[in-house]
């Protein structure tokens, strides 16, 4: 039967960072610095600009002090994409064994297809969020102004008509790129191995991603090297959910995607 324990996860994510924090802080730095490159701005510029009795001219100013390489932007992103495979791949190493890698080569060795894969799934994924909050909050909000509700009640419910969508599809896709990231198996069978594990755990889920904001509240009360730790204990959490519902599956992903993942290679 598939089930998650919250309190064991957080728990056992926790010990996880500890015993693995160095290296995990230190992916998630470079992953911060090679997604922001390509980017600078200039304070010496919007100084000149006096927002503080200008701040009508915010926008302005920021068009001509922010500078954007798009080329540059465009590799530091694909280099985070790659950095999020590697990532996801020590998770749930260390989630299974402990250990983030048994050798060097197997995290960072990746073929082409698969960072293919991975990018259209988080690309795809992105877009299901979007378009899912954006027909939400659409329909909502025309049955609200059809039938005339007082302007208070409109806001609550346009509010959850966009997040109650929202955040189920985000958890019943969430697997999503962690899978495509680790198990051999083709683009669209990454969404539906995701849906099937989530199946019936949607509100333990939905729990456990309210305890992991609990974690980032409390790490920002330790500034900055708690919030990084704590995203370390988040990722945990989310990688051994993966993994314990992933177990109490009662077939392998691999066996699951079987039938696709032959006429795939061939």
């Amino acid at each position: 039967m598939k089930t998650i324990n919250i309190g064991s996860i957080t728990a056992r994510a926790w010990n996880l960072a500890i015993d693995n924090w160095p290296i995990f802080i230190l992916l998630a730095i470079v992953k911060n610095i090679v997604t922001s490159i390509g980017t600078s701005l200039d304070a010496e510029l919007l100084q000149e600009y006096n927002l503080a009795r200008h701040p009508e001219m915010f926008s302005v100013a920021l068009d001509q002090a922010l500078h954007i390489n798009p080329w540059i932007v465009s590799l530091g992103f694909l280099l985070g994409m790659y950095l999020s495979i590697v990532t996801f791949k020590m998770l749930v190493n260390c989630a299974r064994t402990g250990k983030p890698y048994e050798s060097m080569a197997d995290v960072f060795s990746l073929d082409f297809v698969r960072f293919a894969f991975f990018l259209g799934v988080s690309i795809v994924l992105s877009l299901a969020i979007i378009i899912t909050a954006l027909l939400g909050g659409g329909i909502v909000a025309a049955i609200v102004f059809a039938t005339g509700l007082p302007l208070g009640w409109s806001v609550v419910l346009v509010v959850l008509g966009v997040l109650i969508p929202t955040f189920y599809i985000t958890i019943r896709l969430a697997f999503a790129p962690i899978i495509i990231a680790t198990e051999q198996v083709p683009f669209l069978d990454a969404f539906r191995l995701s849906w099937r594990l989530t199946n019936g755990v949607f509100w333990k889920l939905l729990l456990l991603l309210l305890a992991s904001c609990g974690v980032i509240i409390l790490g920002l009360c330790a500034c900055i090297v708690g919030v990084i730790l704590a995203q370390v204990v988040v990722n945990f959490m989310f990688a051994l959910a993966y993994t314990d519902l992933k177990d109490a599956n009662d077939e392998p992903a691999a066996d699951i995607a079987a039938p696709v993942m032959e006429s795939y290679e061939k």
